[in-house]
């Protein structure tokens, strides 16, 4: 059996596509094998397009699958690469609050009140009104940001590079090609597998319980991810202070204003550095809780998501069983 390969010499001609089914060529014009491990029969067919392409970029290797001396060794062998197969270990970045700014309102009073303390004071109620009672909807706003662009290749099923199901289940077409190969070689073309064996093209299971997924915001604030949003929205705002704490960041300032007859100091409000700090004290609460948490809201997601495959795994083995022993 030999391994095919596509390097990084590939100048996105086509042509190879054009001239068989083992190799594909993708959106962005490069292309990569549709069959990564080769009959000897498939590798000969490959002989003219190989020497067809222009840079050498088609490459055949001898496969790692060594020769089964008995059906057992080749039965033990696929139950041990399909059966035991072990989805990669989820990959997330961790919370880059650079990422994920909070928007400041912009608000400033004129100079209306006739001291510090009442400038102060009107200060701290325009800021309850405009952000800190606000602070639930500011954190699930960020959260559902992060889960957009972060979680997205766990949330949907995407047939691109990069995508957690798509990379798993392209791995475990390469482990299906190689089987077939294998039994091809083993049984001199006898066995019969069914024609979709080496394709593995299996929908998550995105609803816990029965429940319906809402991938449209790929799981909106996590909370499809172990109820994250639910769970961990008091955790998150753990960092965040009573309203009163916040009074010494309201800033205020003076200036003469003539009234006509004579001229008084008058008091404004600036709440930009107050509402600063309650932006970054969002951001410390979200930090500390997706870092904390999340490796685990992932597994469990998972934990879930992965059953089909794992279901569609057991039966790829009985079919192999089932052709194999039919045949030799």
């Amino acid at each position: 059996m030999k391994k095919l390969t596509i390097s990084e010499k590939c100048i996105k001609c086509g042509e190879c596509a054009v001239m068989t089914d083992l190799i594909r060529e993708l959106p962005d014009g490069t292309v990569e094998p549709a069959v990564s491990v080769l009959t000897s029969e498939q590798a000969k067919s490959l002989e003219d397009v190989i020497k067809n392409c222009p840079v050498g970029a088609i490459v055949l290797n001898e496969s790692n699958t060594g020769k089964f001396k008995s059906k057992k060794e080749l039965l033990d062998y696929a139950q041990n690469k399909l059966g035991g197969y072990k989805f990669s270990e989820p990959q997330y970045e961790r919370f880059n609050r650079s990422e994920f700014p909070i928007e400041i309102p912009y608000s400033r009073s004129g100079y209306d009140y006739k001291n510090s303390d009442k400038a102060e004071r009107e200060g701290l109620r325009e800021f309850n009104r405009i952000m800190y009672s606000q602070r639930d909807t500011i954190a699930n706003d960020v959260i559902q940001r992060y889960a957009s662009s972060k979680m997205r290749k766990f949330c949907v099923y995407e047939k691109e590079n990069g995508n957690y199901y798509y990379d798993n289940y392209k791995a475990i077409e390469t482990i299906l090609q190689e089987l077939a190969a294998a039994a091809i070689e083993f049984s001199n073309g006898k066995v019969k597998l069914p024609e979709d064996f080496t394709k593995f093209d299996i929908e998550p299971m995105w609803g816990r319980r029965g429940d319906s997924f809402d991938r449209s915001i790929y799981i909106s604030e996590l909370k499809e991810m172990g109820r994250y949003g639910g769970q961990v929205t008091g955790e998150m705002l753990d960092y965040v202070e009573k309203l009163d704490w916040y009074q010494t960041f309201v800033n205020w300032d003076d200036r003469e204003i003539y009234t006509g007859k004579k001229y008084i100091t008058m008091y404004n409000y600036n709440l930009r550095e107050v509402c600063e700090t309650l932006a970054e004290h969002i951001l410390d609460g979200i930090s500390s809780s997706i870092d904390c948490n999340l490796k685990d809201l992932i597994n469990r997601c998972l934990s879930d998501t992965l059953k089909p495959a794992r279901e569609a795994l057991a039966r790829k083995v009985s079919e192999f069983e089932k052709a194999l022993g039919g045949t030799l």
